[in-house]
């Protein structure tokens, strides 16, 4: 709910992605702006790691217009995982 707040305050495009085919990707929610995309991954584990950005990583490598990405997690802490990638607890929303 609160992505979807964020999204129309922004005046963006909410959507996801997921593949059809081997290897399978998902992308929970890409948040789309100005023809800039925001790729979000939601987890409900307490603590995170870069393997949870694996899809944020594959989806910026395959799109050009992916500009970073964000994991939101069950933690207490704002995490770098890699380029451009942060994880973010629930609890800041």
């Amino acid at each position: 709910m609160a992505l979807q707040v964020v999204s129309e305050l922004w005046m963006a495009q909410l959507s996801f992605v997921r593949t059809r085919e081997a290897p399978y990707r998902e992308i929970d929610f890409i948040m789309e702006r100005d023809r800039r995309r925001l790729a979000i991954e939601v987890k409900l584990s307490h603590s995170v790691s870069y393997t949870d950005a694996r899809s944020i990583v594959w989806m910026m490598s395959e799109d050009s217009q992916c500009v970073g990405g964000v994991v939101i997690y069950g933690g207490t802490d704002i995490r770098l995982l890699a380029d451009h990638i942060i994880a973010v607890p629930w609890s800041m929303l």
